[in-house]
């Protein structure tokens, strides 16, 4: 007998697949609401894409560098309130003047990002003056958007739509700021920061981008100790219920019974865990291999599976030495270049920017324990080494990475002279590692793309055409921190009632 055995009873209310954070939020949400829940883990540790790991005792994250929408009464923290865990977690304000601050190396000119919609408004105007009423339009039409949803606004919903909008989804980021502003500069420093959503101009929509945004200028901060602090709170809130949440737990398949649905999943181990209803935190295009073709229709299948993904990250990880290097109060984006957009594409001229935060076991620390930084970067660069073990890859593919590794850390050094004498060690993460432990395809870095020249066929659904197997996580809805929460509830509400757990998380 299996330890999965001894711990799991005959049969449960819901199976979630995965324990990333949308796995553990709606798990989380179904716990509280007085189902019995069972989240299976394949890896050792929980959290997915925001699971983190120590060097030299500095903790580094994967993922979700920072989260908006978290002071008082604001959504994510509303529904994080509603979770239990939103004193649990350690984090820290950024600049209330500049939480996100964009190089340009070749003008020399650095912009920021003010919190506040005012604010925002006012510290780009100092550098635009002639441009500031586009700078309010910008700031009042993404405003719209997260005013628009109800599950961002938590407003009661007879007071808003609920449907996707379809002069949100058809309308890409290009032709959004087309409405904006032709000014070139404005425009790339108001579309810099779309690292933080993989994004295409010409192809993503741009309500993600206003929803995003939207969040982030509400305010801003960044986790002191990691964001894997998330998972384990909530995995700590749902055993607390007599639940349960195991690791080391890998479904290989599921198990129909005579009908259309599902009865059980299979394990790696042999074992099988029964439920009345499975919610897969998978990439949708893993879930839809692991059902067998004759129980889903072709046409729904082969939409899935062929659905293309965002690109996936080379990350560098920097453990400083002792009261070298400030501890900074913002996120830097750093270009080489004027151009912003799909800076994953030749490798010649790799890396042409970065994305930059510095890392403290405490809040408000006047020095950095460590750097993170991360830079789009092409899969296919690394495609040829994928069937390679993760211990012993070839050693043409070392090579690869250690070259990739000098040239980022000669980027970083052009704009911090000097930082390579306070490095105690320096590690990197290519697509692969990415791919290896997150699991999904090709590393990507938000999962599928959203296509505004093809919405409705690009958008996913939290039901699915198997009367009890429902999908959450990054794919669903958008993408990001608040995102994934607000999917999750959109997949709990497939089983509850959904406008009862918006009003709790209101009062909350």
């Amino acid at each position: 007998m299996t330890e999965l055995e001894k711990e799991v009873p005959k049969k449960y209310d819901f199976a979630i697949i995965g324990g990333g954070l949308g796995g553990l939020i709606v798990a989380q949400i179904l716990s509280k609401e007085g189902k019995s829940v069972v989240v299976l883990e394949k890896n050792k540790h929980l959290g997915g894409v925001i699971q983190g790991f120590k060097r030299h005792g500095v903790t580094f994250d994967t993922g979700a560098h920072y989260i908006g929408g978290f002071e008082p009464g604001q959504n994510l923290y509303q529904y994080f309130k509603y979770l239990e865990i939103h004193d649990k977690l350690v984090l820290e304000s950024l600049s209330k003047d500049g939480f996100d601050r964009f190089h340009f190396a070749q003008s020399g000119k650095t912009y920021s990002y003010g919190q506040g919609y005012e604010n925002f408004v006012e510290i780009l105007s100092q550098d635009f003056p002639e441009h500031r009423a586009a700078i309010q339009k910008y700031v009042d039409e993404i405003r719209k958007v997260g005013e628009y949803y109800h599950l961002y606004s938590l407003k009661p919903v007879d007071q808003l739509e609920q449907r996707l909008n379809f002069d949100h989804i058809y309308k890409s980021v290009k032709a959004f700021m087309d409405e904006i502003t032709t000014d070139p500069e404005l425009r790339r420093v108001l579309l810099a920061s779309n690292l933080v959503y993989a994004g295409d101009e010409e192809v993503t929509p741009w309500y993600i981008h206003a929803l995003i945004l939207n969040s982030y200028i509400q305010s801003s901060h960044r986790f002191v100790g990691g964001a894997s602090q998330m998972a384990l709170q909530l995995a700590l809130r749902i055993r607390e219920r007599g639940n349960d949440v195991i690791t080391k737990a890998e479904v290989i398949g599921f198990n129909f019974g005579e009908g259309r649905n599902i009865q059980s999943v299979q394990l790696q181990d042999g074992t099988q865990v029964f439920a009345d209803n499975f919610i897969s935190n998978m990439h949708p295009s893993t879930t839809m291999k692991m059902i067998p073709p004759d129980r889903i229709r072709k046409t729904f299948r082969e939409r899935i599976l062929n659905m293309k993904n965002t690109y996936s990250i080379f990350s560098v990880y920097l453990v400083l030495k002792p009261d070298s290097f400030p501890n900074l109060d913002h996120n830097l984006y750093f270009f080489r270049e004027d151009k912003i957009w799909n800076l994953h594409q030749d490798i010649k001229q790799w890396p042409p920017a970065f994305m930059m935060l510095t890392q403290t076991a405490k809040p408000n620390e006047k020095y950095a324990s460590g750097i993170t930084s991360i830079c789009p970067m092409n899969y296919e660069w690394v495609k040829k080494w994928e069937s390679s073990n993760l211990k012993n890859r070839p050693q043409e593919y070392y090579e690869f990475k250690e070259e990739m590794l000098q040239r980022y850390l000669d980027v970083l050094e052009s704009y911090y002279p000097g930082l390579r004498d306070n490095i105690v060690h320096a590690e990197a993460n290519t697509p692969l590692t990415y791919y290896h432990y997150t699991h999904t395809p090709e590393g990507s870095l938000y999962g599928i793309i959203h296509d505004s020249n093809d919405p409705l066929r690009t958008h996913i659904a939290p039901a699915t055409k198997i009367p009890n197997l429902s999908l959450v996580g990054q794919n669903i809805d958008v993408h990001g921190v608040l995102g994934v929460t607000v999917g999750s509830f959109m997949a709990a509400g497939l089983h509850l009632n959904l406008e009862n757990l918006i009003d709790q998380v209101r009062n909350a």
